[in-house]
């Protein structure tokens, strides 16, 4: 992906467009431009949302990917056109500004199989949760947003999110024995409830997504 400005000839003089477009491949492998903003920065902001999107729908994940499209529903109606003829966006899809919590488990609950089907899905085919290492002092960790995983044993038995990782490990509901991992984002509602519905810990009980 790129962000970069046009250039032409005109009587022999090489002029810039003002306006910054944004390169990239979709999901299916096809090589698209596309108009941005007169803003650098502006369409910098664009080309990672498009990434976030085109990331997520080549992963296959239904949430992440609606939930990235979710923001790129939010652009100006230009940008958004754009996307349309692209078909990174469906015409008439009606934004939901703020998408709810049981919205999102509806989508987790279509890509999980019939409960009919006793089917185990192998911890790599989902999104990564990095494993506890030792090594790792509290002194060592940033203070940065994240989410964090309490262990026991091999299994994720308690899942949490804190705007400073460091202030909050150890966790109270890590106990002796177990072990705790952590991933860093600013996204931390969306990133927590999308691990929770996927991994239901036994110790995040009846979760319903309330901050």
């Amino acid at each position: 992906m790129a962000v970069l400005r046009l250039k032409y000839n005109r009587n022999g003089k090489v002029k810039i467009i003002n306006r910054w477009y944004v390169e990239f491949t979709d999901d299916k492998g096809i090589s698209h431009r596309m108009p941005g903003y007169l803003d650098k920065d502006a369409t910098k902001g664009l080309e990672s949302d498009i990434k976030s999107l085109v990331t997520n729908l080549r992963a296959g994940l239904r949430a992440e990917s609606e939930l990235a499209r979710q923001k790129l529903m939010g652009r100006d109606d230009k940008v958004k056109n754009s996307l349309i003829k692209i078909g990174l966006l469906e015409a008439g899809a009606v934004p939901r500004p703020e998408l709810r919590p049981k919205d999102l488990f509806k989508i987790l609950d279509e890509q999980e199989p019939p409960k009919e089907q006793k089917v185990t899905v192998p911890l790599c085919d989902m999104p990564t949760v990095p494993l506890p290492d030792c090594r790792i002092s509290k002194k060592d960790m940033p203070s940065k947003p994240g989410v964090y995983f309490v262990w026991n044993d091999n299994r994720v038995v308690y899942i949490g999110k804190a705007r400073n990782i460091k202030s909050r490990l150890p966790h109270g509901k890590a106990r002796i024995g177990e072990m705790v991992s952590f991933i860093f984002t600013e996204d931390l509602f969306y990133t927590e409830l999308l691990y929770i519905g996927i991994y239901k810990p036994e110790r995040n009980g009846n979760w319903n997504g309330v901050i």
